[in-house]
């Protein structure tokens, strides 16, 4: 009997559009929040996350494939055309748009004084990349650009600029989410969300290309820092 009234509790919550949203809005802040607390080390927390989101998902008789990640969407192509365009936007940002709103806006550069140490440490500065390409990098995408993304969609049901206003909100909880890089932090990570999205967009929900273009990305910044450049 106690079963089966567990049972229909989970039933009632899979088919209620309300606690389904109540429940991603609770999950959208939880995987928002928990990295900040520094309860576990960066190369645990990405794995234990994805998993309550697996799990979340599976609640719902749902996967990783509805929120855009599938491992049959991996390509060369995804690998070599996200590189190019990570590395494009990098220098994009380093040369002109980072200078360009340090003089409209007043803003200083992000604050990166939580990987400096790669400056005097190659294991480290190895070990930071490989995390990056393996853990970091993997997780915000599919949490941001493939979680967030797609359940903030469903929420707004079907507006007319349904997609512009979730990549917009996704792009500020993004910003936000790097608060601890300072103001500087906060608005490039958010015009790096607006970025991201719109190769979402132009790559058909791919998340693959957004992965391969956030890892070069951080790549060549990490590497900038270790070469003196950021810091």
């Amino acid at each position: 009997m106690h079963e089966l009234s567990i049972l229909r509790f989970l039933n009632f919550m899979v088919r209620s559009k309300s606690v389904r949203t109540l429940l991603d809005v609770l999950m959208i802040a939880f995987f928002f929040v928990v990295p900040h607390f520094g309860l576990t080390p960066i190369y645990i927390y990405p794995i234990v996350l994805l998993f309550i989101c697996w799990l979340y998902l599976k609640l719902f008789h749902e996967s990783f494939d509805d929120i855009g990640f599938r491992f049959s969407d991996f390509s060369f192509k995804s690998l070599l055309i996200g590189c190019l365009l990570g590395a494009a936007y990098f220098f994009f940002n380093y040369f002109l748009l980072g200078p360009l709103l340090q003089k409209l806006l007043h803003i200083p550069q992000a604050d990166v004084k939580d990987f400096e140490y790669v400056k005097n440490n190659l294991v480290g500065y190895l070990l930071i990349l490989l995390i990056a390409w393996t853990l970091g990098v993997p997780y915000e995408e599919i949490i941001f650009r493939g979680f967030m993304f797609t359940r903030i969609r469903k929420m707004l049901g079907n507006t007319k600029m349904n997609f512009a206003i979730s990549g917009f909100i996704t792009s500020v909880i993004f910003g936000f989410y790097h608060l601890q890089q300072g103001a500087g932090g906060i608005v490039h990570a958010f015009l790096f969300g607006i970025v991201t999205t719109i190769l979402y967009k132009g790559f058909k929900g791919n998340l693959w290309y957004l992965i391969f273009f956030h890892a070069m990305y951080d790549t060549i910044a990490i590497t900038a820092i270790r070469l003196g450049y950021f810091g």
